[in-house]
């Protein structure tokens, strides 16, 4: 009896860390508060949009092209907000219409694909814009320009987290 007494500690801990499912210690370390936060936004972004980062959930889902998407918990800084919102309100992002389009002079258009896709929707307290762009054309356009500096400033902020860091690799490209 006395060389089995390790067995009932071990079994204890046998039994905590493999029997209850439901503790996670990435989750219960981790607190989104969207409420706090000076904007909330969701951005869908890439060929088929399935990039898609979320302040309302703190999340961000990668597009893995040939395999499905995955997702993490991401949370962007009260200061990365901050600093997405002043570039909006210095590129005008409230006055673009809600399917942003270049508008290009004459009967000649020069589209590509794959292109991508944006998807920007930003709310507050007292506002709620929408903005969808499929950038598909060349031709000079400073509106374009000053949005694909939104967008990309967006994309680095994301990328630059270590959470979005850990995600894989996408596998394969879009034709």
């Amino acid at each position: 009896m006395r060389n089995r007494r390790w067995l009932i500690p071990i079994m204890g801990i046998f039994l905590v860390v493999f029997c209850d499912k439901s503790y996670d210690p990435a989750v219960e370390t981790f607190e989104c508060h969207p409420e706090n936060n000076p904007i909330n936004l969701e951005f869908k972004y890439g060929v088929t949009a399935k990039n898609i980062l979320s302040t309302y959930d703190c999340t961000f889902q990668k597009d893995l092209i040939f395999d499905p998407p995955v997702a993490t918990q991401l949370k962007l800084t009260i200061a990365e907000l901050d600093s997405i919102s002043a570039i909006m309100d210095a590129i005008g992002f409230f006055e673009y219409p809600d399917t942003f389009a270049i508008a290009v002079p004459g009967d000649t258009i020069c589209e590509f694909a794959p292109s991508s896709k944006y998807v920007l929707s930003v709310e507050g307290d007292s506002f709620r814009k929408s903005v969808y762009w499929n950038d598909n054309i060349f031709y000079p356009d400073s509106a374009a320009d000053q949005l694909k500096d939104l967008i990309y400033y967006i994309i680095n902020v994301i990328r630059a987290k270590e959470e979005y860091q850990a995600l894989p690799e996408a596998t394969g490209g879009y034709d």
